[in-house]
């Protein structure tokens, strides 16, 4: 008998390890398809303001090739006397297309890098002199993002060897993967 329940404790274990597993995929699924949201944000964005270019650029030439065709068909169908007669509006309207400095027309690059968003917090530290005095740490509010959550570890005087010469500074991930929290020295 207890054989028996000692199996159903271990498949009783492997059932909460498989759904730990589940929940993992689940939270990076979410993380991902967030982030591919955010993504494609972007790119509608930048794909507006490139077709506003485009189409700036496109009304542009076609006002010209308009005023083309018309100063050729009143060269191909006046007389001279006409063209002369013409020719004060003709220069007037060249003139007025010219206007236009070619740099009113160069638009500005839009990066072709995509970049997620980011997430960030402001963490202060009150009363920092007194915090040098004691050899505890000083943890950060969390910052929860994608699953993961995220804080820092300062010790005001230093830690190990560095202390009482320098601040020491860790970005501590507490919560969201199994592993064990690894820290960054800042």
């Amino acid at each position: 008998m207890e054989l028996i329940s000692l199996v159903q404790e271990v498949e009783r274990n492997v059932e909460s390890v498989r759904a730990a597993k589940d929940e993992r995929v689940r939270e990076i699924r979410n993380a991902i398809e967030l982030m591919i949201a955010r993504l494609d944000s972007q790119l509608k964005a930048k794909l507006l303001t490139l077709m506003g270019q485009k189409n700036s650029l496109t009304l542009e030439t076609e006002q010209l090739e308009a005023l083309l065709q018309e100063v050729e068909y009143q060269l191909h169908t006046c007389t001279r006397s006409e063209l002369i007669t013409k020719s004060a509006e003709l220069s007037r309207k060249i003139h007025q297309i010219r206007k236009k400095p070619m740099t009113s027309f160069v638009t500005a690059p839009v990066p072709a890098e995509i970049v997620p968003g980011y997430d960030s917090a402001t963490f202060t530290m009150q009363n920092f002199t007194q915090l040098q005095l004691k050899a505890d740490p000083v943890y950060s509010a969390p910052l929860h993002v994608n699953g993961l959550c995220w804080r820092l570890k300062v010790y005001p005087d230093g830690n190990g060897v560095v202390r009482g010469n320098y601040l020491s500074v860790f970005l501590e991930l507490s919560a969201g993967l199994p592993e064990t929290s690894k820290y960054v020295n800042l």
